[in-house]
């Protein structure tokens, strides 16, 4: 078994982003779990989509590292902000992810947070939205994401915490806070263009 992210992905370490890209495309299409959904494959099919999506998402860390994608200039969480506006998430996460760990500043981690609302994950936001406030505890706007954020994770406002989830199970219940969440986060990040988000 390899670990080296090109092979899994079946392309040379000399490829292209694009052939890097087209690959992985193919790879998803090929392993994706609804074509093993009444398979005996199907779980090493998700195993398998498991590794191709580490080794993808390995491979864009490298690349973006490796290109000294400058994360002190100003202009660089500009872009990131116009992709958030722009809907272009997957876009936005690639260059954030390429950011060195040394380099991430508390814009990064309000953007971050920024991409994981989007995403409807809503423990992971609050965790950026933390971590900015605490470098920056004077930004208005970070304050602003985490208050909300709070809010809705301590069940206030008709939160989305996990017992009341549970207790919904599936259904318009999800579906309203995901609605909510996303509405969050157009509030929150006017800076990335506002009224970018459209729902239900």
């Amino acid at each position: 078994m390899t670990n080296n992210p090109y092979d899994v992905l079946g392309v040379t370490e000399n490829a292209t982003l694009e052939e890097i890209k087209n690959a992985y495309r193919t790879l998803v299409r090929k392993y994706h779990p609804d074509n093993f959904s009444d398979s005996s494959l199907a779980a090493s099919a998700a195993e398998k989509m498991k590794k191709i999506n580490i080794a993808y998402d390995e491979i864009i860390v490298q690349r973006r590292s490796s290109t000294a994608y400058n994360a002190s200039s100003p202009t660089s969480f500009a872009d990131v902000r116009k992709l958030i506006h722009a809907g272009r998430i997957a876009d936005a996460q690639q260059l954030l992810d390429g950011i060195p760990a040394a380099s991430r500043t508390a814009e990064w981690y309000f953007l971050k947070g920024t991409v994981f609302m989007r995403r409807g994950w809503m423990d992971q936001a609050y965790s950026c939205y933390e971590q900015a406030t605490q470098m920056e505890p004077g930004n208005s706007e970070y304050r602003s994401a985490l208050e909300y954020i709070s809010r809705r994770r301590n069940g206030e406002s008709g939160g989305y915490n996990t017992s009341r989830r549970a207790a919904r199970g599936s259904g318009c219940g999800n579906c309203c806070d995901t609605c909510c969440a996303l509405w969050c986060a157009d509030s929150c990040c006017e800076c990335c263009g506002g009224d970018f988000i459209s729902c239900c």
